[in-house]
């Protein structure tokens, strides 16, 4: 099972928020996804998520880019 950790969002970009797994009782450091920095989104290749701990960034609880996530809600318009 994967949760929405909106408690861990940042608190300028509230769009955005980690996804960890709820498979185990550790939430100090649960597993989250993870997109490695160097996967790029084509049309040939499939990325690859990874999951691991939160990795927070200095004492403000910062996250990384690579853990943050988000949605666009509403219908699906696609590209010309």
């Amino acid at each position: 099972m994967w949760i929405l950790d909106d408690a861990d969002s940042p608190a300028t970009a509230p769009a955005y928020f980690p996804i960890v797994s709820g498979s185990t009782t550790d939430v100090v450091r649960p597993f989250a996804m993870d997109l490695p920095q160097d996967e790029v989104a084509s049309d040939h290749q499939i990325l690859q998520i990874h999951v691991r701990r939160l990795q927070f960034l200095g004492d403000e609880k910062a996250l990384p880019d690579r853990q943050l996530w988000g949605a666009h809600f509403g219908p699906y318009t696609s590209a010309p």
